[in-house]
């Protein structure tokens, strides 16, 4: 149950809400359209609460029988309260969307009021209870006895009000300095003894723990976190090194969306794709203009993107602080429309007052924003192009950096809020000797330590709130590691935990979808060992310092092993086979994957061949490639599936590929391969798709300018021969 001190703490812990119970995926009964062009600032006007204040004090310090009125005062009361939080929300983010003097202003003085009324509401809150109206108070909130006296022994003292104004005061401050790191710190050590205040106020030896008791309702101990924290550090952290530094080697050949509006009609069909009801909730924030992620200056560089609930309205809005046109500004808008497609489901909404009793799990909402941009790695192909190698490296080292950005930030500020007398120096002191355990980085300078942990935001706007981001990037990548094998099983997965939306506790909400517990040390390791499976790191028999180790990386979404081998030493391992020839089913089935990845196979297709197993997995793409008129087999019913692909047959079958998709393949004949000793050799059909391989720097010659167009490919240069065909058409 949400505590009313909680609510009066500021907007920050708002910025991601509730939802509840799952069946059929989202239950929300009625969801009325805003229009979120609409969206305006109108301070809130104290006197009209103090109004009903006075009529409700009147009704129980005078006769009995007024259990109607008392209830209508009531819930007029909550209207004015979530009035007033509706203020200090739009003030919020009209300062965030248009930073300035004046709107900053508004947004301090909106905070103020809600503050006010909180503090207002609390003390007739406490007359209510002592008064014979009791009852009325514990049905209107629809509470058991117990917990309407939990909830008025949790009711905070006025000094907590008064610190709490401070609080806001400081980190107001904040958005004004932001980008000074010496300020910044300075600042942050007298936010720090503040928030310790607060902390004693509520009875309680620090910070830390009153937000993970209070403000965030862990499900799980700090001795657990503690594990979960050195596991990261002994399996993650290797991880990220190596997928930083392949992706690191990757060339960035990513071109900026052209439009907003091509954005958001790509992205709408990823989300109807993953789920109807995932795709009809995003496209109700389109069609209502509930989001901002316009680029251009102006916007509070400090305040970071974030999803928050219009509480009047019943309806989230997305807000997007980017001001460039990069890759980051579409990752952060799947991240952030995750967020959106919960809130709005929230059947809270439709109750005000379980909205206003109800309890937030940061840690919940934060895996239905990093489970969805982890899901969406399925359609990078259509959305980045020859790109999406790199930007699923990257966004699967950023995640990885999540989990241990949280863990690192987390144990910083735990032992931050614990420290005596803490200066500036000290705080330096921890986070560089902390880098070193999270990042594997020994001699992080203090300086460059402190221009680190000042610039997260969210040490001073949400303090304690990082460790969220940690575990459920824990959950996500548990997600994606599903996805490999069955993605329909992870969309499922994803579904549930939406759905729960943030009232679920995270324990709560991962064992309701079916996962694993992502905090057991065991779970990490699986983690860490299913992401090099899934990046092509787990390959025994790849020689990762040769010449075809960065094309594995960039086909490793859609090339396969040859399974699990056995050596003499009976350890089972990952194999790729990199010399090994590729068949032609297997070559069919790679470029089959590749086309449905960045193109989408569509349509219905048959199969002819008679020695092809239909229950085989590559039995999907022959069947598309020869419909589409990509292949050929040796005759009608024969295509000679475990055959070795010969290299002319393989350029035959990409010219084809590049053809049907549309691309200009002509060649002139010879003009390509003229110089080639055994060019009489190549079949005269396969003369013209072998001249268009080799002048588009796909396929090579060997050794003594030789085409050798009947020898066979090996499984490493398919690989090669595929990521060249990426760059070249997709």
């Amino acid at each position: 149950m949400k505590k009313i001190k909680l609510i009066a703490a500021g907007i920050a812990a708002a910025l991601v809400l509730n939802t509840t119970v799952f069946a059929g995926y989202y239950k929300r009964a009625d969801i009325k359209p805003f229009d979120g062009s609409a969206i305006v600032y109108e301070p809130y006007d104290e006197g009209r609460a103090d109004k009903l204040i006075t009529d409700i004090r009147a009704i129980i310090g005078g006769e009995p029988g007024k259990e109607a009125e008392l209830r209508e005062l009531l819930d007029g009361l909550l209207d004015e309260f979530l009035s007033a939080r509706y203020s200090a929300t739009t003030a919020k983010l009209i300062s965030d969307r248009y930073y300035n003097s004046k709107n900053l202003t508004n947004y301090m003085d909106a905070a103020e009021a809600q503050i006010n009324i909180a503090e207002k509401i609390s003390e007739v809150v406490k007359d209510i209870y002592s008064s014979p109206y009791s009852e009325i108070l514990g049905e209107a909130m629809d509470v058991d006895a117990y917990e309407l006296e939990e909830f008025i022994n949790d009711i905070p003292s006025e000094r907590f009000y008064e610190l709490s104004r401070k609080e806001e005061e400081l980190v107001t401050r904040y958005g004004e300095i932001y980008g000074d790191s010496d300020a910044c710190a300075e600042l942050y050590i007298e936010l720090v003894a503040l928030r310790n205040e607060i902390a004693k106020e509520e009875g309680y030896d620090n910070y830390a723990d009153f937000a993970r008791d209070e403000i965030y309702m862990r499900d799980y101990d700090d001795d657990e976190l503690a594990a979960f924290g050195d596991a990261v550090a002994a399996y993650l952290t290797p991880l990220w090194k190596a997928v930083y530094n392949v992706s690191y080697g990757m060339e960035d050949k990513y071109v900026p969306k052209a439009s907003d509006a091509e954005l958001i009609a790509q992205v709408g069909d990823f989300m109807y794709d993953i789920n109807d009801e995932l795709g009809a909730s995003y496209s109700f924030m389109i069609d209502n203009n509930l989001y901002d992620i316009e680029l251009r200056e102006g916007k509070d560089p400090s305040s970071g993107s974030y999803t928050v609930t219009l509480d009047e309205k019943g309806v989230p809005y997305l807000f997007l602080s980017d001001t460039k046109n990069d890759v980051w500004h579409v990752k952060n808008f799947i991240h952030e429309s995750g967020h959106f497609c919960s809130l709005l489901n929230m059947p809270e909404m439709d109750d005000k007052w379980q909205s206003f009793m109800s309890t937030t799990s940061i840690d919940t909402c934060e895996i239905h924003s990093q489970g969805l941009e982890m899901l969406t790695q399925y359609y990078y192909g259509r959305l980045f192009g020859d790109d999406a190698a790199n930007e699923r490296f990257e966004t699967t080292a950023s995640i990885l950096e999540n989990v241990i950005d949280g863990c690192y930030f987390h144990e910083w500020q735990k032992r931050i809020y614990k420290e005596k007398n803490l200066t500036v120096d000290r705080a330096n002191e921890i986070a560089s000797e902390l880098v070193e355990k999270y990042y594997g980085i020994s001699d992080f300078s203090k300086s460059t330590a402190q221009d680190m942990w000042t610039s997260v935001h969210h040490n001073y706007v949400s303090p304690m709130y990082y460790v969220s981001y940690a575990v459920s990037a824990a959950a996500a990548l548990e997600i994606y590691t599903i996805s490999c094998e069955d993605y329909a099983a992870a969309k499922d997965k994803y579904m549930r935990i939406s759905a729960l939306g943030g009232n679920v506790p995270f324990r709560e909400a991962t064992e309701t979808a079916g996962l694993p517990d992502v905090l057991a040390p065991e779970t990490v390791l699986d983690i860490s060992q299913e992401i090099g499976k899934s990046l092509g790191f787990a390959y025994l028999d790849v020689d990762y310092d040769l010449w075809y180790a960065p094309y594995i990386y960039a086909t490793a979404h859609i090339a396969d092993g040859r399974g699990m081998s056995i050596p003499d030493d009976d350890t089972e391992f990952m194999s790729f086979a990199p010399d090994a020839s590729v068949t032609r089913a297997e070559f069919v089935k790679l470029i089959g994957k590749m086309y449905d990845y960045y193109k989408g196979i569509d349509g219905e297709y048959t199969l002819s061949y008679e020695d092809v197993d239909p229950e085989d997995e590559s039995a999907r793409y022959i069947m598309w490639a020869a419909g589409a008129g990509v292949i050929d087999g040796y005759s009608d019913k024969e295509f000679g599936p475990d055959d070795p692909i010969t290299r002319e047959q393989l350029a035959a079958i990409l010219y084809r590929l590049y053809k049907y998709e549309g691309g200009s393949a002509a060649a002139d004949g010879y003009d390509a391969v003229s110089a080639y000793s055994d060019l009489t050799s190549v079949s005269d059909w396969a003369i013209v798709p072998m001249s268009w391989t080799v002048r588009e720097g796909i396929l090579n010659g060997r050794e003594n300018d030789l085409l050798v167009p009947h020898g066979n490919t090996t499984r490493a240069e398919a690989v090669t021969l595929a990521a060249r065909y990426i760059d070249l058409a997709y």
